[in-house]
Formats: C-alpha cells, structure tokens, sequence
C-alpha cells in the first residue's frame, strides 16, 4: 500500500511538473505570437508605404506624360501655323511674280509697240 501511496505521489508530482512545463510553453507561445503580430505590423505597414510610393511615382509619371503630350500638340498645331505660313507666303510670292510678269509684259509691249510700230 505504501508503494500505491508512493506512485500516486510521484505522478501528482509528475503532474504538476507538466502542468509547469505546459504553462511555461504557453507563455513562451504567447511571446512568439506577440513578436510575429509585431513583424506582422512592421510588414503591414511597409507594404502600404511603398504601394502609397508606387502610387506616387505612377501619378507622377502619368503626369508627366500628359505634359509631354500636350506640348507634342501645341508642337504640332504651331508646325501646322507655320506650314500655313509658307503657303500662303508661297501664293503671295505666286501672285508677286505674275504682276512682275504682266508689269513686264507691259513694258516690253510698250517698247516693242515704240520702236516697231
């Protein structure tokens, strides 16, 4: 009876020093969790960081590609002025020669019409 007496005593201690390693092992569980929320956290945080930096950049490069665009236009629209310009430079200079031509013409008949007729 005293061996019965003696066993259960060493498993109530055996008992109790599991239960102790248990809640040791809880606690150091808990520790962890609360290191991996914190990683967690810092993670979280530069994920938004840098997609907010991604956006940035994007808005900025979608900015300056609509600059670039609107000054090919205005590049475009004054080539268009200008090419106008020629032309009707080019009509003007068209009709300057046809008056030199018919001023001439004149000329030449009237010099022709004094020595020949």
């Amino acid at each position: 009876m005293y061996e019965t007496v003696k066993d259960q005593g060493e498993k109530l201690d055996n008992h109790e020093e599991r239960i102790t390693l248990l809640e040791e092992t809880d606690r150091k569980h808990e520790e962890r969790l609360q290191v991996v929320e914190s990683n967690y956290t810092k993670l979280e945080n530069t994920i938004l960081k840098s997609s907010q930096a991604q956006q940035e950049f994007f808005r900025d490069t979608m900015n300056k590609q609509w600059e670039l665009i609107n000054a090919r236009d205005i590049s475009k629209d004054a080539e268009r002025q200008r090419g106008h310009e020629l032309r009707k430079t080019n009509v003007e200079k068209g009709w300057e020669f046809a008056g030199k031509l018919t001023v001439a013409g004149g000329v030449i008949y009237l010099a022709l019409d004094k020595f020949f007729l």
